[in-house]
């Protein structure tokens, strides 16, 4: 059972910014993909292990970043807010991955993703106890964290096009 206070939310804050990102195949490869989003541009693609060419960081190293980068952000976001004072935020992450998933040969009881291990490391003043009530706070309010606590909905539409003409489902 998910015990995280968003873990029943099924709706977008009132405030909430929308976030938009293309992802486009690169062409001449298999596994490169070009990522754009809000001015910015970047590649992803699959280790050589995976058949990849290894020019940009994976999809799970992406999604370990951005969780990575929204923990360090949100502590030192709360931290202010909350009058803690914090010299440095530091977060390791890693996590499980089967190989078999990409290339389809899991069944339907295994998962190709499994748990992602943090370890998060703050340097200042303050004592202990203090920064494990920040670390509460931030638990309860890191965008990325709470996206993947919670059952996100996703609406996938397919648009064809090609030499028998463009379809949508």
């Amino acid at each position: 059972m998910n015990s995280h206070p968003l873990a029943t939310v099924r709706h977008s804050a009132p405030d909430a910014m929308k976030v938009e990102v293309e992802a486009r195949s690169r062409p001449g490869s298999k596994t490169q993909v070009s990522v754009r989003t809000s001015g910015h541009e970047f590649v992803v693609d699959e280790p050589s292990s995976l058949g990849g060419d290894d020019a940009g960081a994976s999809p799970i190293q992406h999604l370990l970043a951005a969780l990575g980068a929204s923990t360090v952000a949100t502590y030192r976001m709360l931290a202010g807010k909350l009058g803690i004072p914090v010299d440095d935020v530091q977060v390791r992450l890693s996590c499980d991955v089967s190989m078999r998933g990409p290339h389809g040969e899991l069944d339907d009881t295994e998962q190709s993703f499994g748990h992602i291990h943090s370890e998060v490391t703050l340097t200042g003043p303050e004592s202990p106890d203090r920064y494990r009530r920040l670390a509460a706070s931030v638990d309860d309010h890191c965008p990325v964290l709470d996206a993947l606590y919670i059952a996100v909905t996703t609406r996938l539409k397919i648009n064809s096009t090609g030499r028998h003409g463009t379809s949508s489902a």
